[in-house]
């Protein structure tokens, strides 16, 4: 599994915030900020975020993880900007990226096809997987606290070895 390097997210970022869609933005800067997997993403709801609020309060998202275990998510100030904006448009909707019909979400294998089409933009070529994103937020929690522990969380792996497998 490939971390991103440096460079690659600077432009990532700026192709972000230059010219991607409002939703695409959101859910590249989950996966690499949060290391949210693309079905957490996915099925993410307004209520795991603020309970209706106006603005983003909380500093963790509440959702569902793997086998349903409960998980906190830390969220980034640019994260928690583009929601509380998409919050504010939001029109009683119960998912945060509604798909088809009123009540359901988009499908995972969109959040991938958006990442791999935004590759081809910057790049010319794919060259890493949505779940690489989530490596590489994950090694730069890594980085940023130094803790196996605090790593473990933010990843919401249930052992340590897999968090030893995400660091670089």
């Amino acid at each position: 599994m490939n971390e991103i390097k440096s460079g690659e997210i600077e432009e990532v970022i700026n192709y972000l915030e230059e010219s991607a869609n409002p939703r695409h933005r959101i859910w590249i800067l989950l996966a690499l900020y949060s290391g949210m997997r693309r079905t957490e993403i996915a099925k993410l709801k307004w209520s795991d975020i603020g309970k209706g609020r106006k603005k983003i309060k909380k500093k963790f998202v509440h959702h569902q993880a793997k086998k349903n275990s409960k998980m906190k998510i830390t969220l980034g100030e640019r994260v928690k900007k583009l929601l509380s904006v998409a919050l504010q448009r939001r029109r009683r909707k119960h998912y945060c990226f509604k798909g088809n019909g009123n009540r359901t979400h988009i499908c995972p294998e969109t959040v991938y096809r958006a990442w791999a089409r935004m590759q081809l933009k910057i790049w010319g070529e794919k060259r890493y997987t949505l779940h690489e994103l989530r490596h590489t937020g994950i090694s730069r929690k890594w980085w940023d606290t130094l803790s196996v522990k605090k790593t473990k969380e933010f990843a919401r792996h249930k052992d340590f070895e897999t968090t030893m497998r995400y660091i670089h």
